[in-house]
């Protein structure tokens, strides 16, 4: 099974889009921080050991660095021995699972989250701002309690602390102070992204579990939100269809 689970790495690998590549070059160096330690389950990277997963990405990104300049080449062949090995060292699932994650949060393009997010401020617009009278859909009625559910997401540290997190950091050019202005001064602030996005995925899979006729409902909430949309300073053409993000 490991060796058709291998031939499956190959084949994936090697079809990835440079960029796609670069994509999950980045995932592999974020991940391996002790910083995204405890970032990882809120980011959906569950179900294997992390100690394992941790290790055996800076053991890559180790011989990465020491085999010296980057190429597109070398880039390809990281990202292929690593799943490689993580496959071997987690289970004929794990490949599977964590090329899912990848595509789905990691990979997910910022049209995806953008939409996500603008869904949240519809779902929890305050009910002064819809007027008396107003009834909302109970899929957005849904979506709401799942969010507010999934309120309570940690802000993690975004100051390295340890020798490999500083290494990293330092190799990177990223800045080993604390990010004041929200730029991209620093991979923690994507983490933090990731994890609104796959908090906000799970309340949508959550709450559109109610829905009899998906269809019908969500065509009905998406005439909601439209009419909403102008209330909270969105232009309704950039509203797209519920659950549009998943």
């Amino acid at each position: 099974m490991v060796d058709a689970q291998t031939h499956a790495a190959h084949a994936a690998v090697f079809e990835m889009a440079p960029s796609v590549v670069a994509e999950w070059h980045s995932a592999f160096g974020t991940l391996s921080l002790d910083l995204a330690r405890g970032a990882l389950p809120a980011m959906g990277v569950t179900g294997f050991d992390e100690d394992t997963l941790v290790s055996i990405l800076r053991e890559q990104l180790e011989n990465f660095w020491d085999e010296g300049a980057e190429t597109q080449a070398r880039a390809r062949r990281l990202v292929y021995t690593t799943f490689s090995d993580l496959d071997a060292a987690l289970g004929e699932h794990f490949f599977d699972a964590f090329m899912d994650w990848g595509r789905t949060i990691w990979l997910a393009e910022q049209a995806l989250q953008s939409q996500a997010f603008l869904w949240a401020r519809l779902a929890l617009v305050d009910s002064e701002l819809l007027g008396d009278g107003a009834v909302v859909p109970p899929l957005v009625q849904k979506l709401r309690d799942e969010i507010v559910r999934r309120t309570d997401v940690p802000l993690f540290a975004r100051t390295p602390e340890t020798g490999w997190d500083r290494r990293y950091f330092q190799r990177l050019g990223y800045s080993t102070a604390a990010s004041t202005d929200g730029g991209d001064a620093d991979p923690m602030r994507r983490v933090q992204e990731h994890v609104r996005f796959f908090h906000l995925r799970q309340a949508w899979i959550e709450a559109s579990k109610v829905a009899s006729d998906p269809d019908a409902e969500t065509a009905h909430v998406l005439l909601w939100a439209q009419s909403v949309a102008p209330r909270v300073n969105i232009p309704p053409h950039m509203v797209a269809q519920p659950g549009s993000w998943i």
